[in-house]
């Protein structure tokens, strides 16, 4: 029985072994260590995975070891800053490197299991033509053995993939829609659609789009109409305003920093402040690299806040609790520690959700807009939103509470900005840093179905042959009968 348990142990130990991992975006695995070589079709520069010109991004992910025999062990592994080298063709792209794993990253050994960094490469296509890439990483494993010292395993990996770079000038597939219409009725297939268009710096389309007076704020969808049409990283987006002493904008949302155009829709926000009556020309530039840059316009209409019939006081509070009703933003100015340019404010990584109360001066009321919250980097994590006031609307002086809930699948961090924009008033802004960790898991340690079903086939094996070693050796053990003669 002893023999049984035994072989039963290592085939459970053979069975866990996955090792370190590197895989696409979409978890095809590329290379699993240490001592692994990359798969088939990322190990040589002889037709490498290609990425065709519909695609202008490439999303690596690690997870560090995950070896289920680490497990709970005191490990520590490294990796430096990813090198990425044009092999062939040079003068076609000249990439960008951007990513929590950018920089290299550090697995204490604590969290490795949940952690998976992001690297992404921006192809950044400069002329027409195939260009072969290769990404190399050197890793460190150092594994602590009580009474033994330590151990450790370095590598380098390498892999090799293929971009081809071809533009016929507007990016087919690149969508923009406004929050009132279709997800192209602005930008369709790279076009600007009619009276979105922009004919000079200024000059607008004969009969532009009109956002009146009591419209306080636009939001753009920024995405791809169809999987095949691939992604689309575009820069920051540029606004410009005719009149700009006539309004303030502010520009939130996911794509505020530029971003990857996917079948998800990145959204752009633009918040106006009025401080002067009339109307105004606003045209926004997007630049997509290698294709020609979008652009699109409106025309806003103001009318400054000191000529509008107003009982409202355009102001709020906002604070973490009721009993601190003001602490983040007093009469519509924000606290230092909360300041959107230089948050000092931490949010724990356990903590799933935060309250936020708004309130206004006592005996008076205030209609307020949807919060809208912006995330950066955006992959941080996502939110949602809960509380009464979740939607905006009339806050009095008993404060009300609006909850932010975070969705963390990994270890990340994040600044939150929260934005609430009152009608014809100045919009109130206040920032803070979010560290983010998953859910742990129920138990110690996690199988998955194939790992269990070639265990208990091992193991049912491994019992039927002991069994009928058993069998042999009682059978030969046994007294022969003598007969009677």
């Amino acid at each position: 029985m002893r023999q049984v348990l035994l072989f039963c142990f290592i085939a459970i130990f053979v069975c866990l072994v996955h090792s370190i991992h590197v895989s696409t975006a979409d978890y095809e695995e590329i290379y699993s260590g240490p001592g692994g070589v990359p798969r088939p079709g990322w190990d040589s520069m002889v037709k490498p995975t290609l990425y065709s010109n519909y695609y202008s991004v490439a999303m690596f992910l690690f997870s560090g070891t995950t070896e289920d025999a680490y497990y709970g062990s005191d490990i520590t592994e490294v990796f430096g800053p990813p090198q990425v080298t044009v092999e062939s063709g040079e003068d076609i792209v000249d990439p960008l490197v951007y990513g929590d794993a950018s920089d290299g990253y550090y697995f204490d050994g604590t969290g490795y299991w949940e952690e998976l960094p992001q690297l992404s490469i921006f192809f950044n296509c400069k002329k027409e033509g195939n260009a072969v890439l290769s990404l190399s990483i050197q890793t460190t494993l150092l594994l602590n053995e009580a009474n033994q010292g330590s151990s450790s395993v370095n590598e380098t990996i390498k892999f090799y993939f293929e971009k081809e770079c071809y533009s016929s000038g507007y990016r087919e597939g690149f969508s923009i829609g406004y929050d009132k219409g279709r997800v192209d009725d602005v930008v369709k297939h790279g076009v600007t659609q009619q009276r979105w268009a922009v004919e000079s710096y200024f000059f607008l389309d004969k009969n532009p789009i009109v956002v009146d007076i009591d419209e306080h704020l636009s939001t753009f969808h920024i995405s791809i109409s169809n999987p095949l049409y691939g992604d689309q990283f575009f820069y920051e987006p540029t606004v410009f305003i005719e009149d700009d002493d006539m309004l303030d904008i502010q520009v939130r949302g996911s794509a505020q920093n530029g971003g990857v155009a996917t079948g998800m829709p990145e959204t752009l926000v633009l918040l106006y402040d009025c401080v002067e009556s009339g109307d105004t020309e606003i045209s926004i530039s997007i630049e997509l690299g290698f294709y020609d840059p979008i652009q699109f316009g409106f025309t806003k209409v103001c009318k400054a806040m000191d000529e509008l019939d107003n009982e409202m006081p355009g102001t709020i509070n906002v604070g973490s609790s009721r009993s601190d009703y003001s602490g983040i933003v007093s009469n519509s100015i924000t606290s230092l520690m909360w300041k959107q340019d230089s948050p000092s404010v931490v949010i724990n990584a356990d903590e799933i959700l935060t309250n936020f109360y708004v309130s206004t001066v006592s005996g008076k009321t205030q209609e307020i807009l949807k919060p809208i919250i912006t995330i950066n980097p955006p992959s941080a994590f996502r939110a949602t939103l809960s509380g009464n006031i979740r939607d905006g609307g009339i806050v009095t002086g008993s404060p009300q509470h609006f909850t932010v809930n975070y969705i963390c699948d990994r270890v990340s961090e994040g600044d939150v900005t929260v934005t609430i924009k009152m009608p014809h008033a100045k919009t109130v802004e206040f920032a803070y840093t979010k560290k983010c960790k998953p859910l742990k898991r129920h138990t110690d340690n996690v199988w998955t179905a194939n790992q269990l079903l070639v265990t208990f086939i091992l193991c049912f094996f491994a019992i039927v042959i002991s069994a009928y070693i058993l069998y042999k050796k009682n059978n030969n053990q046994k007294p022969q009968r003598r007969s009677r003669v």
